[in-house]
């Protein structure tokens, strides 16, 4: 049975700005993820992620979780590394009982039982998601999605996915794939991929990392899936208008030749970022640098110069 919730006291959303030097960029922007700073941040928003992954893990759940070529070795690395980081980076939402192998969730009131190898043996839950995968369960307790990458001689490939809230791409579409073939619809991204096997080296032996991707929407919907409604055309005479940002972190298991790459978005109201002259000029800056094909991939070539003219007319 699934125990009773406990009170824990949330903390407040973290705001990003990743577009404030004014330009667009498209790399691999990484910078080193320093030894306080965590992997899961669960805050105020976690139980809106939480509904919307149980939204997408009861409809089609094999649009959003796939695996392909992933160890048990490479698993059960994962799986502790999850239980690790979530007692190191969220330690007053969960309590770990080392002899009978069991997470404690307070926030859900979820329990997690594994055996010495990391398999999941046990999940009590309250909701309609059924599994006896422990990163699937894991990932209920979490607002971030994740993915793991993997090589050998003469590739590497996407292992595993858990990807409930992608963003206009389809998750069961990049599976088994290469990291030149998934990111190569991305605009401005051919400099990048030209080194895409060191790229994934430098992802399973270096490391961990940070980095940020943004966008514009006009919604806060997390799920764009493809296959789902989606809504990208911006409206003059009903404005509404969010930067999407994307919080990444990359840590490498060389031991086991993977990489674990979470992804955890947010979404800054561009009417409250226009408050501040700072952001609204950097924010402008950036949409202007972007080049015709980006702007394309982003969905705002249509819709760039209402954007501008709107941003233009917000005032402090």
């Amino acid at each position: 049975m699934s125990v009773p919730r406990t009170p824990v006291s949330l903390r407040p959303r973290r705001h990003h700005t990743p577009f404030d030097k004014g330009v667009y960029e498209v790399g691999p922007l990484l910078r080193p993820l320093g030894a306080a700073d965590a992997v899961f941040e669960i805050d105020e928003d976690f139980r809106v992620f939480r509904e919307e992954k149980i939204r997408s893990l009861t409809t089609l759940p094999t649009r959003y979780v796939c695996e392909a070529r992933l160890s048990p070795e490479q698993r059960s690395r994962a799986v502790r590394f999850f239980v690790e980081r979530l007692l190191h980076d969220e330690a007053s939402c969960f309590e770990w009982s080392p002899g009978r192998r069991i997470l404690q969730a307070r926030l859900t009131g979820e329990t997690l039982r594994f055996d010495e190898a990391w398999n999941l043996v046990e999940f009590s839950t309250s909701t309609s998601v059924r599994t006896s995968d422990a990163l699937v369960a894991l990932a209920l307790q979490i607002p971030e999605d994740f993915s793991i990458w993997t090589c050998n001689e003469s590739d590497d490939w996407m292992a595993y996915v858990s990807v409930c809230l992608p963003n206009h791409w389809a998750p069961e579409e990049k599976i088994g794939r290469n990291f030149f073939a998934v990111h190569e619809p991305v605009a401005e991204s051919a400099p990048m991929l030209r080194s895409s096997r060191q790229l994934v080296q430098g992802m399973i032996h270096r490391g961990p990392f940070v980095r940020f991707a943004w966008g514009v929407a006009t919604d806060t919907r997390l799920n764009h899936h493809p296959l789902e409604p989606v809504g990208r055309r911006f409206d003059p005479s009903r404005p509404e208008l969010y930067v999407r940002v994307e919080r990444q972190t990359l840590h490498g298991f060389p031991e086991e030749n993977f990489s674990f790459f979470t992804i955890r978005s947010s979404f800054e109201n561009v009417a409250d970022l226009a408050q501040t002259p700072e952001l609204k000029a950097a924010l402008k800056n950036a949409l202007l640098s972007m080049t015709p094909a980006s702007l394309v991939y982003k969905g705002l070539s249509e819709s760039l110069d209402s954007i501008l003219n709107w941003l233009d007319d917000l005032s402090p």
